[in-house]
């Protein structure tokens, strides 16, 4: 079976990180955070002790799983949106616009 880290992006700047720990013999998953601060991501473990800085949300996967000591495989990516449009978080997001 493959293994797939999964990154839910539940409003912009912020994601859940979950994926198998099956290199561990004391823990089946690991868990943590991923958060926009400036340019960079701040990636916290579950108890949300920074742990590292990452470029997007897919170095920031591949960081929290080297954290827990385990291959984070297939990394997949998820925009939580609803039917609207809407982040599921009940943050509206709208982009900042460029000054021309």
């Amino acid at each position: 079976m493959a293994r797939t880290t999964h990154v839910d992006v539940i409003r912009p700047g912020r994601a859940l990180v979950t994926g198998p720990a099956e290199t561990r013999p004391d823990r089946t998953t690991f868990a943590g955070g991923i958060i926009r601060d400036g340019r960079d991501y701040v990636v916290e473990d579950e108890y949300g002790m920074v742990i590292g800085r990452a470029r997007s949300y897919h170095t920031g996967a591949e960081r929290l799983a080297r954290h827990y000591d385990t291959d984070p495989g297939h990394i997949e990516i998820t925009y939580e949106r609803d039917a609207n449009g809407q982040w599921s978080g009940g943050t509206e997001y709208s982009s900042p616009r460029r000054s021309r």
